[in-house]
């Protein structure tokens, strides 16, 4: 799996890596029991501090994909079981990022919520199997 990030975007750089190793464990690439690499290992080969990949990883473990074996590393977990629903633990940090990077780029709250309805909607489209129109 390669795992790129662009520091020019405004998305934090730990959000960029842990999203791709998010969305590598839901497309199959990494599976229950795979190991990650480590974080000395990770934030070398992506030339990024290692504060960025630990708070990648801490993220990944809070939302239930990643686990920590001490001595062993990180082991994936496969995907979180969210069949009830995921509970504000689990989606808030997420928010939170969302609302700040909004706020950092200058959305107010109003076109925040728009642009997250816009998203929410474009992946129901792709869980869907419907392709995304265009200009979304």
């Amino acid at each position: 799996m390669q795992i790129t990030v662009d520091s020019q975007s405004p998305v934090p750089l730990y959000w960029q890596i842990a999203e791709q190793i998010r969305a590598a464990i839901q497309a199959g690439e990494y599976l229950a029991g795979d190991v990650l690499p480590s974080v000395r290992k990770l934030s070398e080969s992506l030339r990024v501090s290692t504060s960025s990949v630990v708070k990648a990883y801490e993220l990944l473990k809070s939302s239930g994909w990643v686990a920590a074996r001490k001595g062993k590393g990180l082991y994936v977990l496969g995907v979180p079981d969210t069949s009830g629903g995921a509970s504000a633990p689990d989606i808030d940090p997420h928010l939170r990022a969302a609302v700040a990077l909004g706020i950092q780029c200058g959305l107010d709250v109003e076109r925040l919520c728009n642009r997250l309805r816009e998203l929410y909607r474009e992946r129901l489209q792709l869980l869907a199997g419907k392709p995304q129109s265009p200009g979304i």
